[in-house]
């Protein structure tokens, strides 16, 4: 089953990733961002989070957190499909900077929400919004990852995250930071 969150902030431009790294590495994540969904990506440590990408991270306390630091090295293509999925974390993040009424939250389809009107404030008004998704067949460690993601997303940004099932908003401090625990596979000698 596939997990979706959404975050929308009221803030025009896309969050830059080492700020995202730095509130992630903030609840134990180490994370890696890839630029593309295809085959092979580059590594990105600068400059603002792809408008369509893959972010990688596991629990910098792992005892693999150096294998899997050397499994993205910088300036080089990553084979994205030679990746241990079953051992990292992943989510897909998808950006869209929201420049006509036509592509914010609708406010009519929202009469009578159940959402408090601060929150509905903010979804209607956002001028950016970030999708994430986990693959079908994730871990519960990517699943934990995305509420990672889009917790240090709000947070960054003074944004909101939009669960569409739920259909409920919570603000990042009203999340559970999201700690990775070690792998459970990870060899216990």
């Amino acid at each position: 089953m596939s997990v979706e969150l959404t975050v929308y902030t009221r803030l025009p431009e896309v969050c830059a990733i080492p700020r995202l790294a730095a509130r992630l590495a903030e609840d134990g994540w180490e994370p890696r961002v890839l630029d593309e969904y295809s085959r092979t990506a580059e590594v990105m440590h600068t400059g603002t989070l792809p408008r369509e990408g893959v972010v990688y991270g596991w629990a910098r306390s792992s005892r693999q957190a150096r294998r899997f630091a050397g499994l993205f090295p910088t300036g080089l293509l990553v084979d994205a499909q030679a990746l241990p999925e079953a051992e990292l974390a992943a989510c897909n993040v998808s950006i869209s900077l929201l420049e006509t009424a036509d592509d914010q939250f609708e406010r009519d389809q929202w009469s009578g929400s159940p959402l408090p009107a601060e929150k509905l404030a903010v979804l209607q008004q956002a001028d950016c919004r970030y999708e994430l998704s986990t693959w079908t067949a994730d871990t519960l460690l990517s699943a934990r990852f995305l509420r990672a993601v889009a917790r240090a997303l709000a947070k960054e940004t003074g944004g909101i995250v939009f669960d569409p099932v739920k259909v409920e908003a919570k603000w990042a401090e009203e999340m559970a930071p999201g700690m990775p625990e070690a792998n459970p596979r990870e060899d216990t000698a």
